[in-house]
């Protein structure tokens, strides 16, 4: 019983681990693709800036 019980809890620890990793990563490819959005716009802008000036 003991062992068990120490592999659920084991197991519920590696779970648990687990879903923070996951939700990490969620907000780290959050954060990127919100990157490359700023990157996007700001290249944009100077494209723009740089054909209004001819």
């Amino acid at each position: 019983m003991f062992w068990i019980a120490l592999m659920a809890f084991g197991l519920a620890s590696v779970f648990v681990k687990l879903g923070a990793y996951s939700a990490s990563l969620s907000i780290l490819v959050t954060v990127f693709k919100l990157a490359l959005f700023v990157m996007a716009a700001l290249v944009i802008v100077l494209i723009w800036k740089k054909c209004m000036k001819r």
